[in-house]
C-alpha cells in the first residue's frame, strides 16, 4: 500500500471531521466500540488476552509453529515492551479519557476500508463495529495496521503532524498518540500471532474455503512479526 500526499491529507480531513462529533451532539444511544479502549492500560489488557491462549497452552501447535514461537521471542518481547510503556507512560497510564474526549471510531480504519475516486475523494467503509473509543486509539490503529505497511516513514509522520495541526482535540488528549501508537505496535504483533492458533487456521478454512492457502498466509504472519519484533525492540528495549 502507498499513498499520495493527497491521499493522507484527505485521511486527514476524515479523521478531524469523525473526530469534531461529540458525544453530547449524538441522539443515538451508541455503546463503546468493539475492542475499543478509554485508557492506556486496557490497550495492555486486550493484548495480554491475546498473549493468554500461548501462555495457557490450551492448543497444541505444529511443530513448526512452536519452534518459530520460541526462537523468535516474540511473547516474552511483547511482555517486556509492556512493562517498559507502563514505566514509559506511568504517570497517565491508568488514566481514563473523559467523557467529553470521547470520539467515535469505526475501530478498523485502514486502506482496505478505503474507497478512492477519480478526484481523490475519501469514502470509508465498515462500521458495523463502531463506537466511542479513545480518539488516539484510532489514529495509533490505523498507523499501525499491517495493510499500512508499504507506507513510508516519512509519509506516517507527515501525517501525524497534518492530523495534529488540524484535529481539535485538546492536548491532554492529543499527547497520548506516542502511547497509543506504541501499544499498537505491540497489538499487531498479537494480532499475527494468533494466526498461529490451530483454531484459527480451521476457522480460516471454514470461512474462505478447503482451497485458500492458510499456510501462505501463515508464512506472511511470521515474516511480519519477526520484522515488526525487531523494530519494537531496537526502538524500545
Amino acid at each position: 500500500c502507498d499513498f499520495s500526499t493527497r491521499e493522507l491529507d484527505a485521511t486527514v480531513d476524515y479523521f478531524t471531521r469523525l473526530q469534531s462529533i461529540l458525544l453530547r451532539d449524538v441522539t443515538t444511544e451508541l455503546l463503546r466500540g468493539q475492542s475499543s479502549a478509554f485508557s492506556l492500560n486496557e490497550v495492555t489488557d486486550l493484548i495480554l488476552e491475546r498473549v493468554k491462549p500461548f501462555k495457557e497452552g490450551r492448543e497444541e501447535m505444529a511443530p513448526g509453529i512452536e519452534e518459530f514461537i520460541k526462537e523468535s521471542k516474540a511473547l516474552s518481547i511483547v511482555e517486556d515492551l509492556l512493562t517498559q510503556s507502563k514505566k514509559q507512560f506511568s504517570a497517565r497510564f491508568y488514566q481514563e479519557v473523559a467523557n467529553e474526549d470521547k470520539r467515535l471510531s469505526s475501530v478498523d480504519s485502514g486502506p482496505h476500508n478505503m474507497l478512492w475516486d477519480d478526484e481523490g475523494n475519501l469514502t470509508v467503509l465498515d462500521f458495523e463495529y463502531a463506537g466511542w473509543d479513545h480518539p488516539m486509539r484510532e489514529v495509533g490503529n490505523l498507523l499501525a495496521h499491517s495493510k499500512m505497511r508499504g507506507v513510508s516513514e516519512q509519509q506516517k509522520e507527515y501525517f501525524v503532524e497534518r492530523y495534529v495541526s488540524q484535529t481539535t482535540l485538546p492536548l491532554r488528549v492529543t499527547s497520548d498518540l506516542e502511547a497509543f501508537r506504541m501499544l499498537s505496535e505491540i497489538e499487531w504483533v498479537m494480532v499475527n500471532m494468533s494466526y498461529l492458533l490451530p483454531s484459527r487456521k480451521i476457522r480460516l478454512r471454514q470461512l474462505k474455503g478447503e482451497d485458500y492457502d492458510v499456510d501462505a498466509l501463515l508464512r506472511q504472519c511470521m515474516y511480519e512479526i519477526r520484522e515488526r519484533v525487531e523494530v519494537l525492540a531496537r526502538k524500545y528495549l
